[in-house]
């Protein structure tokens, strides 16, 4: 091996030395010099870049040891991690940082500042872990930013904030669907058929290349794995369905629903109570709940999100699936979990804001009942401008009257709750997630380790066992994760950058886990295709940007906090800013397409085209599947012709070999009649025909003579024997004297 790398040292460098100096011109072709330049330095460029790529030799390492399954989990997550980024850099460029350097300073104004009655235990953990207190009003919330239609720079906050959510929301579309046709192209180049797996797995897997003993053992643990995913591959491919496994698949569907429906049911009544919860602080003060009163939504979601899924695979353990598909109904199932645990706190959430604001509508009615509205000027809140815009007025008496400030009756600002519900949910959920490692796995390989030699059973061939890697809880765990990002980026825009720290303390701890407390399956199996995993999360944001959406346009804003406080709707900055930058005639037209009229006969033709691409979609796929039918007929009949010419060959051969034994012992024959005739007159021929007789010899003759006489048989027809003869003189009469 050192010979081979020293060997391997000296190719390259004279390949480096004397790349691009050869051509037909007699080396001085520029054209080509500069070619092979560009060539290697992309090279070396490419290799570069593949050294920096974050975690590839964690990730390769795992791999070597629990297979390409649990690899793609780490794969995944790195992806999710790198959307993060640049969905925190486009809302921290966009919001946050011009906020904090063109924003009112904080404490300047109402909205930046701590209240007095909150001022005591501010700076208190219980409160900042409640996201209370200094957390409240710093620009992790929406709350923080101010409604400034111009900064003294001319940056518009309202706007720059409700296009960087849109941007974000495009960004991750456009970013999952071009993942998804890259990993679609990449399958299509590495399509390859099963045909003798087992051979090329064997005799063609070893890299060669490999000079390092711990990269060698890497390398021998995959393939070893490698042929366990194709020997389950075979196995489960002969498996058959008896009548007694869909009694029990069957039984497993009913208990995925209990479990689906206990969920929903607890986080429901948790809402309800937390609602009388926050009853009692209102009319108590703080301190009239504990510590789980306060937070109990969050712990139980949590809880539900790491132990549910859990039941789903002691289920799945009784339908005896294949592998991959047992991973894509548990995918499923734990899918639907998640979206009704964020449904069920988004619905919860609603009931919330629309009970502050009917108590806003009735406060503020009980207030304007004591005014006479013909003879009083009224005012909502200040415009940007810092003046009180009419709410309303007497144009008889509007010169002689003064305007009335508006009762604001409203103290919570809606957008900021449920931001913080959001945020503590993110956190507890980190909590959960790592202290659930500790516990379930680390703890457990640790008990099992010390007290296996002393214990009545085998602790690790038996019950409890060490702990398998899930790959469907875990990888749900971050669909669920980015779930929340998505929802809760409009009413925290701080939340994606904490989301960063999150997802790499989750990728470090779980890679510990791996290597550290878990074992590998015992039924080790191919992994699915990426696609699956991210058409999930494409599904997901889809599922999480309806409320999103159902918050920009339905439920009126805040009239005391965030950039959206001077308009009722958010979506009214951006239509705002449209009818005063285009011309007339452009909001005109988009006003009709925005109208039910243009919106109907759009989405009509959008189901005609997307019906449409379906079914040449689904014709093509017909298409590849005859054309991979065709050429594997082709290459199996090409296997058959190529056996059967080799088969044809040989029986040719055989027949000539018969052919000119025949001849053999036709001349044989010939010979033996001429001598009873009497044609034959000297020993010589006598001889010749003892020697030609087929299968015979002289006892004093040796066996090298007898192979040479045999040799001779085969190759000598009846003429060339009948000259030979006549030319010795062998025949007598006139009758046998012309051989011709």
């Amino acid at each position: 091996m050192r010979k081979k790398m020293v060997m391997l040292k000296e190719a390259r460098s004279y390949t480096a030395k004397f790349e691009g100096k050869l051509s037909k011109s007699g080396g001085h072709d520029r054209v080509a010099q500069l070619k092979a330049t560009y060539s290697k330095i992309s090279r070396e460029l490419s290799n570069f870049a593949s050294l920096l790529v974050p975690w590839e030799g964690r990730i390769k390492h795992i791999e070597s040891y629990f297979g390409g399954v649990v690899a793609s989990y780490f794969t995944f997550l790195r992806w999710i991690f790198w959307t993060n980024i640049v969905q925190a850099v486009i809302i921290g460029g966009v919001i946050i940082v011009p906020e904090v350097l063109f924003g009112p300073d904080w404490g300047s104004v109402d909205y930046k500042t701590v209240p007095v009655n909150e001022t005591e235990g501010a700076a208190y953990l219980k409160t900042s872990w409640d996201f209370d207190g200094y957390l409240k009003y710093s620009p992790l919330f929406y709350g923080y930013y101010s409604s400034t239609e111009q900064f003294s720079s001319g940056y518009s906050m309202p706007l720059a904030y409700l296009i960087a959510n849109l941007v974000a929301f495009s960004y991750n579309f456009i970013a999952i669907l071009r993942q998804i046709a890259i990993n679609a192209k990449d399958k299509k180049a590495s399509d390859k058929d099963d045909n003798f797996t087992f051979s090329w797995k064997t005799f063609a897997s070893w890299d060669y290349m490999i000079g390092n003993s711990e990269t060698a053992k890497n390398k021998f643990l995959s393939i070893t794995v490698s042929i366990h995913e194709s020997i389950t591959e075979q196995k489960e491919a002969k498996k058959k369905v008896g009548k007694k496994l869909l009694f029990f698949r069957v039984i497993a569907n009913l208990l995925v629903l209990m479990v689906l429906a206990s969920s929903t049911y607890a986080i429901y009544l948790t809402v309800q109570r937390s609602q009388k919860f926050e009853k009692r602080i209102k009319d108590e003060g703080p301190n009239s709940v504990n510590a789980w009163e306060r937070n109990e939504v969050s712990i139980v979601m949590s809880l539900a999100t790491a132990l549910f899924p859990m039941l789903f695979d002691l289920i799945a353990k009784m339908e005896d699936y294949h592998p991959r598909v047992a991973l894509q109904k548990s995918l499923y199932r734990i899918l639907i979990l998640y979206l009704l645990n964020l449904y069920t706190l988004y619905i919860a959430l609603y009931w919330k804001i629309e009970n502050i604001q009917e108590s806003v509508v009735e406060a503020n009615a009980t207030y304007y009942s004591q005014f006479n509205l013909s003879e009083t000027i009224f005012c909502n809140q200040r415009d940007r401008n810092g003046d009180y815009k009419l709410l309303y007025s007497n144009d008889t008496m509007a010169s002689n009257t003064t305007c009335v400030p508006q009762f604001t009756a409203e103290t919570t600002c809606w957008e900021t709750m449920v931001g913080q519900e959001l945020f503590k949910l993110t956190v507890f959920d980190m909590v959960t997630t790592i202290g659930l490692i500790y516990v379930i796995e680390f703890f457990r390989a640790l008990f099992i380790k010390i007290v296996n030699a002393c214990w009545c059973w085998d602790l690790e061939r038996n019950f409890p066992g060490y702990a398998t890697f899930s790959l469907a809880e875990n990888l749900l765990h971050l669909v669920y994760n980015q779930g929340m990002i998505w929802m809760g980026t409009l009413f925290a825009p701080g939340l994606p950058a904490f989301n960063l720290i999150k997802l790499l303390a989750i990728f470090y701890v779980r890679a510990w886990a791996v290597m550290v407390c878990n074992v590998p399956e015992e039924r080790i199996f191919k992994a699915g295709s990426d696609n699956f995993y991210l058409l999930i999360l494409l599904f997901m944001l889809y599922v999480v940007m309806i409320p999103v959406a159902f918050a920009m346009v339905t439920i009126s804003t805040s009239t005391i906090c965030g950039p959206f406080r001077d308009v009722e709707f958010m979506y009214y900055a951006l239509t705002e800013w449209m009818e005063e930058v285009l011309p007339g005639s452009v909001n005109q037209v988009l006003d009709y397409i925005a109208s039910p009229g243009a919106l109907i006969p759009i989405f009509i033709l959008l189901f005609l085209v997307l019906n449409y691409l379906k079914s040449s979609n689904d014709a093509l796929k017909g298409s590849v599947a005859d054309l991979k039918k065709q050429l594997k007929y082709e290459r199996t009949e090409g296997k058959k012709k190529v056996f059967s010419m080799a088969d044809s060959d040989g029986k040719s051969k055989q027949r000539k070999d018969k052919d000119k034994n025949a001849k053999a012992r036709t001349s044989v024959t010939a010979l033996q009649a001429l001598h009873r005739m009497g044609g034959l007159k000297d020993n010589r021929s006598l001889s010749l025909i003892e020697v030609s007789e087929p299968g015979g010899h002289r006892k004093d003759q040796p066996e090298n003579k007898t192979r040479s006489a045999r040799n001779i048989r085969k190759g000598t027809s009846s003429l060339l024997a009948l000259r030979a003869l006549h030319r010795m003189g062998a025949f007598t009469n006139a009758k046998t004297s012309n051989p011709s």
